[in-house]
């Protein structure tokens, strides 16, 4: 989380809920004070005083004094900063001169000048295409519409005035909640920026998994406010400058937080500037924090004005190329051809003439700047530009001669922009790879071949007889025989006597159709078990596997589960008292149903219960196939086509298969022989109806249910948290079964 000093900071990290509340200053510096409606007073000092300050000061005597406070200016086209005053920024903006005031900023740019040297642009492959087109059609033009209207009904979003302060903190909280509603695993802190004038900047941040301090910064920004540069007391709705460039990032933003989104190679940040018309003074502010604390930034591209298309004009993406980094601007141009559907050029302006992201050209970082078109079209400014903007005519509304206010423009900018984070920062989201390996999988039908050769294993993996016919009773009883089955053991076979040790018998998921009793899909998870030194040994089944052949569906996998059990108890003798029932996913449905089994059959069959069963994401609703319809969705990697798919097969089609209890455990609650620990992942597909599993089971008799939650884990992140860089997590979930089982006493 980055702090900014003497910043009062709003704070939301997702997974540990921290909020501290922000509050904006207002004593550091004197503002000028504007007005929240059109006063006729205005217009008649416009008209007797040509001079903007002396109407300014016909209107507002006290504020005489702040405008003739000294500034330093560097005015765009001249070679030197010169000393202005305040009330000079007013007879600037009339002329139409931009600007950058760098009085507080004057000996550090003199001493940087003399130390520093210029940053080199991140200028990596383009080759995210299949993360990045998919995200597109989350692209709102209505959610851009509805923030457009809220901005733009301020009077004026000037910096130094109440309602650009209000306009500030209401877009801090709009963002807030757009973190809030983020998947449990996005990482995203947000924060004020808080400058000696009322408004405020805003800072959201995507976090990486794993913190590299090395690893460049990226920044996307736009600024917030605006300025009728007329006169300042007049509105100042300013749709296109620059409230278009705030809601096209805004609208990335949201679409990649909602998406799950987390960096991989560095930390993503959004910048929404305040006083950007004042002279760059919230992007200055930033800008040297962020050199004075050492910040690598890899690549910072700014959004200003991107919305207006001129009429007659084939509309385009504008790259303006003065005081930007070259590379940086090449790599742009480079992205805009490859994923944006208009054109884009690169165009110049007069020096000094630029935005918000010369404040990181000043300071040696590598900045880029997108806008709406060519602004020298036809040989002078404004060109392709909005030609109402700084007036009070910058609406939503602009639909004339001179061209249109698009958001279908604007949406082209907020697809820009989400190609360029997460082609500048990557995309940490091997659980999406995982989903897409899953679903090529399940529309195949991909088979798993099962061997009871001992392969790699070696006298690791046992094979195991069916025992004698009688214990196969009820649901097991089926056109479909007990077979040999084999399991490997972990860490190594059992040596002697184990009848005092304690064995885990480990039933792995993978929809009832994937994965084998091997050390490739149960290594992971039977030495996570293992870590503690709690448990001896584990013996992970390779129970035979559906498929769309009919040959091994139910009850195949509970009567091989059976006969694992009943060979630890009365092979090895191992006491039922220190044998742990284990399942993950698929597996841990089967585990469900042999303590059905156990209940329902063991005492009449002689048939001990374990000391415990464990279950890991089980499966209790097989026939809930609507992953996509789940919160948890864009955070997890299960889709309904391997869902579908497992469970079609493993239930070959049985029209009683959904009411079975044996089959699907959710609404099916009975009397448990043994205690029961539940665990789920917060941003796995099945944590809710597996919660409500684990109440539901909680409340039949004296059954004891243990239900723990994982914050942020994926689906069944015991078996593929090592694939999906989530090995703490399933560590973490043994050692919640650990106290689990500890509390149950020897």
């Amino acid at each position: 989380m980055m702090l900014v000093p003497s910043s009062s900071t709003f704070l939301l990290i997702l997974g540990m809920r921290l909020v501290t509340p922000g509050l904006a200053a207002h004593d550091a510096q004197r503002v000028l004070n504007v007005p929240s409606r059109f006063d006729p007073a205005m217009l008649a000092a416009i008209k007797a005083y040509p001079d903007p300050v002396d109407a300014f000061i016909s209107l507002r005597p006290e504020a005489a004094d702040e405008l003739a406070e000294p500034r330093l200016l560097r005015v765009a086209g001249e070679r030197e900063p010169r000393w202005l005053t305040e009330g000079d920024k007013m007879r600037l903006r009339r002329q139409g001169k931009k600007f950058t005031d760098i009085t507080d900023y004057e000996q550090f740019y003199a001493e940087l000048a003399e130390t520093s040297t210029a940053g080199k642009a991140h200028l990596p492959e383009i080759s995210h295409q299949r993360y990045i087109k998919p995200l597109f059609s989350r692209v709102s033009t209505s959610r851009m519409r509805d923030v457009l209207a809220h901005m733009t009904h301020y009077y004026t979003r000037y910096y130094g005035s109440t309602e650009g302060e209000q306009s500030s903190q209401w877009l801090h909280d709009h963002i807030a909640k757009i973190v809030l509603e983020s998947p449990f695993h996005t990482h995203i802190s947000l924060e004020f920026f808080t400058h000696p004038f009322p408004q405020s900047s805003i800072i959201a941040r995507f976090e990486p998994k794993v913190k590299n301090f090395s690893a460049p910064l990226t920044i996307i920004g736009a600024h917030q406010d605006s300025m009728n540069y007329l006169f300042p007391l007049l509105p100042a709705p300013g749709a296109d400058d620059d409230c278009s460039g705030t809601v096209s990032i805004l609208e990335a933003f949201r679409v990649l937080a909602e998406s799950g989104y987390t960096p991989l190679n560095g930390p993503v940040e959004f910048h929404w500037y305040a006083a950007e018309e004042g002279g760059l003074l919230g992007s200055q502010a930033i800008a040297k924090y962020k050199k004075e604390s050492g910040a690598i930034i890899g690549a910072m591209m700014e959004f200003d004005m991107t919305a207006f298309v001129a009429r007659n004009v084939t509309e385009s993406i504008g790259f303006i190329g003065t005081e930007a980094d070259e590379d940086l601007t090449k790599w742009a141009l480079s992205l805009a051809e490859e994923y944006i559907s208009i054109p884009a050029s690169i165009y110049r302006l007069p020096s000094g003439a630029g935005s918000d992201y010369m404040s990181y050209t000043q300071l040696g970082y590598p900045s880029a700047f997108a806008s709406e078109g060519n602004p020298l079209a036809g040989g002078g400014f404004p060109g392709d530009f909005d030609p109402y903007v700084h007036t009070a005519r910058d609406t939503m509304d602009v639909d004339d001669e001179t061209g249109e206010f698009s958001l279908d423009h604007m949406a082209r900018f907020t697809e820009l922009a989400i190609a360029y984070v997460v082609e500048q920062a990557g995309w940490d989201n091997k659980w999406r790879l995982a989903y897409a390996v899953t679903d090529m999988k399940a529309r195949v039908g991909t088979e798993e071949k099962l061997s009871l050769d001992a392969g790699l294993e070696g006298k690791r993996f046992q094979i195991i007889d069916p025992t004698k016919p009688k214990f196969y009773a009820g649901p097991m009883v089926s056109h479909v025989k007990p077979t040999r089955v084999g399991g490997t053991w972990f860490p190594d076979v059992p040596d002697g006597n184990c009848t005092s040790k304690v064995v885990v018998l480990y039933l792995h998921g993978g929809a009832f159709v994937q994965g084998s009793g091997r050390e490739s899909t149960c290594g992971f998870a039977a030495n996570t078990l293992l870590k503690s030194g709690r448990i001896d040994f584990v013996y992970a089944l390779q129970y035979r596997l559906s498929n769309w052949l009919g040959t091994c569906p139910f009850p195949a996998a509970l009567q091989d589960a059976l006969t694992a059990y009943l060979f630890l108890l009365q092979k090895l003798e191992i006491l039922p008292h220190n044998i742990i029932l284990c399942g993950d996913s698929a597996g841990g449905n089967i585990a469900i149903s042999l303590l059905r089994y156990i209940s329902e059959y063991g005492v009449d069959l002689g048939v001990a219960s374990p000391r415990c069963a464990a279950l890991f994401s089980p499966c209790v609703e097989p026939f809930d196939f609507d992953t996509k319809a789940k919160t948890q969705f864009s955070t997890d990697f299960l889709p309904s086509s391997f869902i579908r798919w497992g469970t079609e097969v493993y239930t070959a089609g049985r029209e009683d298969a959904p009411t079975d209890p044996y089959i699907n455990p959710s609404g099916n609650p009975f009397s448990l022989p043994a205690p029961v620990f539940v665990n789920a992942g917060t941003a796995e597909v099945f944590y809710t109806g597996i919660k409500s599993w684990a109440e539901e089971m909680q409340q039949h008799e004296r059954n004891q249910v243990t239900f723990h939650e994982e914050e942020d884990a994926l689906h069944d992140t015991l078996l593929v948290g090592h694939i999906l860089k989530f090995e703490k997590s399933a560590y973490r979930a043994v050692v919640a079964m650990e106290n689990f089982m500890q509390g149950l006493g020897s």
